[in-house]
């Protein structure tokens, strides 16, 4: 907020509120007490033989660090919880779309934006990231990758849930 404070534009009309990601998040009280996400086994994807080539094209490109470090990192933190199932991102501005069954019965409930470098996008930005996903029925998720700690070759991981809260009108 103090950052957004010395750019020369005019006040948000909403408010970026960050907490920790528990809404609609595996392994959460609220999903263990209405049953849901129980199941223990990793997803599993079915292939239908009829005898038909399927055939993939795929573009490569080089490899980019620390970027694409930091999405494996992230892309494994979001496999490990059982229940989830991911996907492109693209289409609604993020990484990833992350699913709580298979994409084909469902539409994804999130999107997940790295953050990467360690520096946060701008109030604008995050705003429309939020409205954006939002006005989709999905909650706006950020990951971040922190190496700060030497001690240990493993980084962590934080998920930030975020919401917009209507600014009171000043006089």
């Amino acid at each position: 907020e103090e950052v957004r404070k010395q750019e020369p534009i005019r006040p948000m009309a909403y408010q970026i509120v960050p907490e920790v990601w528990k809404r609609l998040r595996p392994g959460t009280e609220e999903e263990k007490k209405d049953g849901r996400h129980t199941q223990s086994e990793a997803p599993t994807a079915a292939v239908e033989s009829d005898h038909k080539t399927v055939s993939l094209q795929m573009m490569m490109r080089r490899r980019v660090e620390p970027d694409d470090s930091n999405r494996e990192i992230i892309f494994d933190a979001l496999h490990s919880m059982k229940s989830l199932y991911i996907s492109c991102g693209a289409k609604f501005g993020c990484d990833f779309l992350i699913y709580d069954g298979p994409r084909q019965e469902r539409h994804a409930f999130a999107g997940l934006r790295i953050v990467q470098g360690g520096c946060l996008p701008k109030a604008y930005d995050l705003a429309s990231y939020v409205r954006g996903l939002n006005t989709a029925g999905k909650l706006a998720l950020l990951g971040i990758v922190d190496r700060s700690d030497t001690t240990t070759s493993v980084p962590k991981v934080a998920f930030v849930d975020l919401a917009l809260e209507k600014n009171p009108i000043r006089s």
